[in-house]
């Protein structure tokens, strides 16, 4: 677990050099957003909550529209199952974006493949037979698993410099142990603002 958070912490900085840097490289747009997000998901399969939180996202565009995507968001439930455990997410993804901008360059479309980790924590999740928070089940508080985001999204230029996030979509499929599937399908909504550099 501390080697995963040591993972999702050196791309949450990969992220912030890359914005704190982006004045410094005028030829590669860099947008930063920072946005707030909603999470439909499923920890036990048939048991679906909402989970909210943020992220915090670079993107830079290489050749015309296609370019490469990271991400790190942070999200939260009170409580999840029928246990009444809450649940807490980290999940650090990258990978392609391809952008489509209108001629004035108000409107910017996008869409991105993303993969990367996940680490859930302060929940319970299965190591045994039975159902988590059964008495065959042996469980622990954290666990890491595959991420993989694919989703898109509306930008809408303000000025030069600011653009309004005015939403993203987009499924996100994890894979956490909980004795049944051990695949959780989720569904994730945010909007937001975006700084843009190198214009």
């Amino acid at each position: 677990m501390r080697g995963m958070r040591s993972g999702i912490l050196s791309m949450a900085v990969m992220l912030a050099a890359g914005g704190a840097s982006a004045q410094g490289v005028p030829s590669a747009p860099i947008d930063l957003a920072v946005t707030y997000d909603a999470l439909h998901t499923n920890h036990i399969t048939a048991q679906n909550f909402w989970m909210q939180g943020g992220a915090v996202e670079l993107g830079a565009r290489a050749y015309r529209g296609l370019g490469i995507a990271a991400r790190v968001g942070g999200l939260h439930a009170g409580t999840n199952s029928t246990t009444g455990e809450p649940l807490s997410l980290v999940t650090a993804v990258f990978g392609p974006r391809y952008t489509i901008e209108t001629r004035s360059h108000r409107y910017a479309i996008f869409g991105e493949g993303l993969a990367g980790i996940s680490n859930g924590f302060h929940s319970l999740f299965s190591e045994g037979s039975g159902p988590v928070g059964s008495v065959n089940a042996g469980t622990t508080s954290s666990s890491n698993a595959l991420a993989v985001d694919v989703g898109g999204g509306l930008d809408v230029q303000l000025n030069r410099r600011f653009a309004v996030r005015a939403f993203r979509a987009s499924y996100l499929r994890t894979q956490f142990p909980n004795t049944t599937t051990n695949v959780q399908n989720s569904f994730s909504l945010s909007a937001g603002v975006v700084v843009r550099f190198g214009r």
